[in-house]
């Protein structure tokens, strides 16, 4: 596909973001498996606006019933990266396929649910809760609980096995940048174009 025009602002692409899989979880289950360095599944990038550029970090989080502890390095490569003060506006976007269940005062991520998790359910959780949580001392939230507080419940992206609704597809940014939007389009779920729910977010800068 050919573009006539130049894009709206110019984009800087940053380091690829790394994980170091320790040496007690050699025998954890990855597929493919995977020993020492692995590249994470982030694309990161500087949004060279000119009144005050921004980074963008978009992620897919692998499944953690087919990718095993894939998953968990994603999660805390993505911390890794991301868990520092910037003076420069974030946001991280993606599908981070979790949490399993959600409610107003938090969730409950797939640690302990599957077979690769049982390997060891805390470590799982505490790589899910430091990017849900942990990032927002860094100044990255969740827009979508930010704007929606107690409707964030009824909120969905995915249809898992044809009935259970799930948020895996979240948006995380800095305050400084105005979040006043954030909807799912549901009205475009009958197009196929992806087993996800395409999300919507605005900022009033």
């Amino acid at each position: 596909m050919a573009f006539s025009s130049p894009p709206r602002w110019p984009l800087e692409r940053l380091a690829d973001a790394e994980f170091q899989i320790p040496e007690d979880e050699r025998n954890l289950y990855r597929d493919p498996p995977a020993r020492g360095v692995v590249r994470v599944r982030l694309l990161s990038a500087r949004v060279a606006r000119p009144a005050r550029p921004f980074e963008v970090h978009a992620v897919h989080v692998p499944l953690g019933s087919k990718h095993g502890w894939r998953k968990v390095d994603t999660f805390r490569g993505v911390y890794g990266r991301l868990a520092r003060h910037s003076d420069m506006p974030r946001i991280l976007c993606g599908d981070f396929n979790e949490p399993r269940t959600e409610t107003v005062q938090g969730f409950e991520s797939w640690a302990g649910k599957n077979h690769w998790s049982r390997q060891d359910p805390k470590k799982w959780s505490d790589a899910v809760e430091k990017v849900f949580v942990g990032l927002v001392r860094f100044d990255l939230v969740d827009v979508f609980r930010y704007l929606h507080g107690e409707r964030i419940v009824d909120l969905w992206s995915v249809v898992v096995h044809g009935r259970v609704r799930r948020r895996y597809d979240h948006l995380l940014a800095s305050r400084a940048l105005v979040p006043h939007r954030a909807d799912y389009l549901h009205d475009l779920d009958g197009l196929n174009l992806s087993d996800h729910t395409p999300a919507v977010v605005e900022f009033a800068l």
